[in-house]
């Protein structure tokens, strides 16, 4: 019976969840019997007592993690509808406004600008430039001297290159006003938006379509420049200037700040 209490109590010893301070089992293996049933006896009551205590405390870590979870699901529940119901507004709402009409004036002026000195140029370089050979050609002259401009194809290409890069300008100029926001509006109910570029020719327009149509590919805060966002139906990208005012930012996050799939 010794052998068999010996052993248990080094079972016992060994266990991490159980604290055998008070007692030494080395010093009581040299004991009588009796001392050590009466340390068994101890033990006995440490392990039921650790026992009762890991199971209380379980049941008690069970239910406050239910709790939390269902506290959790509920709050979840109650934001996802608030925020349903302050995106109906009852009234139209400006989200957003950049106003630089004269900025985009002139701009506008500057393509038409360049368009025409482009063109000018390019009608000037084709009926003009005359097709005089080269007589001689020193290889010590520079390049642009044993190229005769006249020449059909020179004349041509210079032609056309300038007719490029002045309607390239004109085109680089309007399509930026068209497709720069100057106000962001979310309209009564909050199902749609409207949105109001400029033109070309100092003006506005307005855009007025669903909210399930409006993607924006980057969030607010996290763009530098620019803010691109997609309408469905439309090409390219319309453009949010991040100098301009934000009205309601926690309302454009959760309506034209939102990224959709546009089927």
């Amino acid at each position: 019976m010794l052998r068999i209490v010996t052993s248990v109590l080094l079972h016992v010893s060994k266990s991490p969840h159980i604290s055998l301070s008070h007692y030494s089992v080395n010093n009581y293996l040299s004991t009588d019997c009796s001392k050590l049933l009466s340390f068994a006896s101890y033990v006995y009551k440490s392990c039921a007592r650790n026992l009762r205590i890991r199971k209380n405390l379980s049941d008690e870590a069970i239910g406050l993690v239910n709790s939390g979870v269902r506290k959790i699901s509920t709050q979840s529940a109650a934001y996802s509808t608030g925020i349903e119901e302050n995106t109906k507004v009852v009234k139209d709402v400006l989200l957003y406004r950049y106003d630089r009409l004269k900025y985009m004036r002139a701009l506008s002026l500057f393509g038409v600008s360049q368009y025409l000195f482009w063109t000018f140029l390019g009608h000037t370089t084709y009926t003009t430039l005359k097709d005089v050979p080269v007589e001689e050609k020193n290889d010590n002259d520079p390049w642009w001297k044993k190229i005769n401009l006249g020449e059909q194809k020179y004349r041509l290409g210079i032609t056309i290159l300038c007719l490029v890069v002045g309607h390239g300008l004109l085109a680089s100029t309007w399509l930026y006003s068209l497709k720069s926001i100057r106000y962001l509006v979310l309209r009564k109910g909050g199902n749609n938006v409207s949105i109001v570029t400029y033109t070309p020719v100092g003006q506005t327009r307005t855009i007025t379509t669903d909210l399930n149509k409006v993607s924006c590919t980057e969030s607010r805060l996290s763009a530098r420049v620019h803010l691109p966002v997609k309408v469905k139906g439309y090409s390219l990208y319309f453009m949010l200037d991040k100098d301009g005012e934000f009205f309601n930012p926690q309302l454009f996050d959760r309506t034209v700040g939102m990224r959709r799939q546009l089927n």
